[in-house]
């Protein structure tokens, strides 16, 4: 990843940030979402994976009680293209969004 792109990145996760005010239960139910409590624990992850690695000072704890509540499970449990929008809604750059609806490429024990 260029330097650039690490800039711009960290640029749109602060903006997400400010947006939301630290209300994440408020604005991930303001997101229109047909699939409840899934869909709603991947956005979360999602996010909190993206915009908390600049390590700068904030309560992620909002998210993080989503995180505590993934399971592989989920995964098949929504449709890419609603992934996509929601993650736009939340205010993700579309190339962005793009790359985070697909799935993560990981096998599982069994």
């Amino acid at each position: 990843m260029s330097k650039k792109q690490v800039a711009k990145e960290k640029v749109w996760s602060r903006v997400i940030r400010r947006l939301n005010n630290g209300c994440w239960d408020f604005t991930l139910n303001e997101i229109e979402n047909k699939y409840g409590r899934p869909l709603t624990i991947k956005l979360a992850c999602l996010t909190w994976w993206d915009c908390q690695c600049d390590r700068e000072e904030y309560d992620w704890s909002d998210l993080f009680k989503y995180v505590k509540m993934y399971k592989r499970e989920i995964e098949s449990q929504y449709k890419e293209k609603d992934l996509y929008k929601a993650l736009c809604q939340l205010g993700y750059p579309t190339e962005l969004a793009n790359i985070r609806v697909q799935p993560p490429n990981c096998k599982t024990k069994g």
